[in-house]
């Protein structure tokens, strides 16, 4: 059980710097190190170019005051984070939705950008 506990931890520090480093390179407006925090499905059906270009990528996702609480769900290879967004000078909580890929975790690029 206490090596359970252990893996848990591992993976939901894994989430939370995945999260953190997605919202920094948004801040410094690094869009190719955003797209590589992005999960393979959503890359695979946008290329590079067009989440550079497209509008409906150009949008205030807000920056990221803390994460709150992560939960694994090892069955279905799924990480839900809890954040506390500023978005448009307005604070709320947000549920991210990050994947467990064959290289680590990535955030689910359809729930991020279909929230807006």
């Amino acid at each position: 059980m206490d090596n359970l506990f252990k893996v848990q931890q591992i993976q939901q520090q894994r989430i939370r710097h995945l999260i953190e480093d997605f919202y920094k390179a948004y801040c410094q407006g690094d869009t190719e190190r955003m797209y590589s925090c992005l999960d393979w499905s959503f890359q695979n059906h946008f290329s590079l170019e067009v989440y550079k270009t497209h509008s409906s990528f150009d949008v205030d996702i807000g920056l990221l005051i803390e994460v709150q609480w992560i939960e694994v769900q090892k069955e279905e290879a799924r990480g839900l984070a809890q954040c506390l967004l500023d978005i448009g000078q307005k604070i709320r909580e947000m549920v991210l939705v990050c994947r467990l890929e064959e290289g680590g975790w990535k955030m689910d690029g359809r729930s991020l950008y279909k929230r807006r």
